[in-house]
């Protein structure tokens, strides 16, 4: 997903007449930019590429050379990562574990040193996973959709989950509708991205779909939610399939990243409003490293 990019707040410069001015300000030396969201129950991926000046708009410049290393919080070390170069043009090289199993509750530290660059380092755990209590579909109707040919279905889904207290948690919601190709026998999931007109000060639609949220308000107590949801699909092709939930349990340095980055994605106060920055936790570089945990559930949409 590239969200390296999304850190350094590219702007567009608009293209004038005039020959721009030049300033002669020495530009600062660029820093490893380092991104990782790890989870139980899967090898650690992580991104390393270099900072850029917002005026530059060359190719992303990943780091290949890099020396990844995984330590535990007594700074003992667990495993140097390997790294990946995919097939796929569209899958950034990343630098993986091989055998490490992420506890709930440990904390892990990254250190990450390339030649050129400054170390950074970053610590993080992942805390303990949450179960979905409960998880209904309901209210289904069908009507014409907005392309000919194509059915738009809306139904609501709710769900619960019981949180701890006396901690502050935090929480990745996300749905995936699913939908089913009949001609080449496929399926994928579509990512549902909610409104924000739901926002609030403790749940926030996130750009790139789900909902993130603070539970301030209900600190302890069973957490009950109930979405609007709508997909339109050409039935002479696609069916309907089954809706997944995703509840992830997420650390504080996970929220306050994505939360921050999701609002200057879709912050349109323009350019005389307060710049919004983004969250970072690697020391003496950009990015983020972060864990969660997480619970599925899915259900029919259509019986």
């Amino acid at each position: 997903m590239r969200l390296w990019m999304l850190l350094l707040g590219v702007m567009c410069i608009a293209a004038t007449c005039e020959k721009p001015v030049e300033l002669g300000l020495p530009l600062p030396d660029p820093k490893l930019v380092v991104v990782s969201n790890f989870t139980t129950g899967e090898a650690m991926r992580v991104r390393v590429s270099r900072s850029r000046s917002i005026l530059d708009d060359s190719p992303e410049d990943y780091i290949a050379d890099a020396v990844v290393e995984l330590f535990n919080e007594d700074d003992q070390f667990i495993e140097q990562l390997n790294l990946v170069i995919p097939q796929i043009n569209r899958v950034s090289p990343y630098y993986t574990t091989q055998g490490t199993a992420f506890v709930p509750g440990e904390t892990y530290k990254l250190k990450v040193s390339a030649a050129g660059f400054e170390p950074v380092t970053s610590n993080s755990a992942i805390p303990p996973r949450i179960q979905i209590q409960q998880f209904s579909v309901s209210g289904l109707t069908s009507g014409p959709g907005s392309q000919p040919g194509s059915v738009r279905y809306d139904y609501q889904v709710s769900l619960s989950f019981s949180d701890p207290g006396a901690q502050t948690n935090y929480y990745h919601l996300n749905f995936f509708q699913e939908v089913q190709d009949i001609i080449v026998e496929q399926s994928y999931l579509q990512p549902v991205v909610f409104s924000p007109f739901t926002d609030n000060n403790y749940l926030l639609a996130y750009f790139a779909g789900g909902v993130l949220i603070e539970d301030e308000p209900f600190n302890g107590q069973t957490i009950s939610y109930t979405f609007p949801m709508s997909i339109e699909i050409y039935p002479s092709y696609q069916l309907l399939g089954k809706i997944y939930v995703e509840l992830r349990t997420t650390s504080e340095e996970y929220y306050l990243f994505h939360n921050s980055l999701s609002r200057q994605q879709t912050n349109n106060s323009g350019t005389n409003g307060e710049p919004i920055f983004i969250y970072n936790n690697i020391e003496n570089g950009h990015g983020i490293f972060a864990g969660y945990s997480f619970s599925l559930d899915s259900l029919n949409v259509i019986n």
